[in-house]
């Protein structure tokens, strides 16, 4: 069965969308995805120009063109908070199972094979982290694998992402995904959990070696705050240098 993957970039992530594309099309099986969506929320032309170049790129337009200027700022949270309607518009136009991958992301293996298509939706738990953690899911990775069956999830969960008062961070989205799938009663027989060090490694992960797909997510504490250090986050820095997605 073929899919669909998507991410959200504007022209201050290019630099991750770039790797994101690069690493994508070194390690992952192109005979089983059908197109991949960008959900465009400020590139320029000329990032466009590039990212057109890669075969079965599509763009969704979002009118939005936003800047980052700091950690979790609001055009931030626009560019964020755009990604739930956007992949809602794509499975309205395309019924495909969707993946939606985080542009700070680096593929290290084809995640396709882990994926269970028996199951509606599949997250990721960040429940095996190291140290600690604000959330049991993150946002990083997850699909939606029957198609406009997941429409009803989609609106509950953007739905909190808007108006949850439960939520105090700046952040919102994986706690409102953790609110969400919490509530559910159904939860195993609709959803596929996939651990965090496995399909979304990030800085507190165990097991850099098994993992699918490395996030470079941020962290302030150890002084990844920026595009420039997130990309020389290890050990995917390693793996950027060596297969020079930069």
């Amino acid at each position: 069965m073929k899919i669909n993957i998507c991410t959200v970039s504007n022209g201050s992530y290019f630099p991750f969308l770039e790797i994101w594309l690069r690493s994508l099309f070194d390690v992952v099986d192109l005979d089983n995805i059908n197109k991949i969506y960008i959900i465009d929320t400020g590139l320029t032309d000329e990032q466009r120009n590039f990212v057109s170049l890669y075969p079965k790129t599509s763009f969704y337009n979002t009118n939005l063109s936003t800047k980052f200027v700091e950690l979790h700022d609001e055009n931030w949270g626009k560019s964020n908070y755009s990604k739930l309607p956007a992949i809602k518009n794509i499975i309205e136009r395309d019924d495909s199972p969707i993946v939606f991958i985080d542009c700070d992301s680096v593929f290290q293996k084809d995640f396709y094979e882990l994926l269970d298509f028996k199951k509606e939706i599949v997250v990721c738990n960040t429940m095996d982290r190291k140290g600690a953690f604000s959330t049991k899911y993150i946002g990083s990775f997850y699909g939606f694998l029957h198609g406009k069956d997941s429409f009803g999830f989609i609106d509950k969960w953007h739905d909190i992402i808007l108006n949850s008062s439960a939520i105090k961070t700046k952040w919102r989205e994986s706690p409102s995904l953790t609110i969400l799938l919490d509530s559910l009663v159904n939860k195993s027989e609709l959803i596929q959990e996939l651990k965090e060090s496995i399909i979304s490694n990030s800085l507190y992960s165990p097991n850099k070696e098994s993992a699918y797909i490395f996030h470079l997510k941020s962290d302030k504490l150890y002084g990844y705050d920026s595009v420039e250090t997130r990309i020389k986050m290890p050990p995917a820095n390693q793996i950027i240098k060596a297969r020079r997605y930069v």
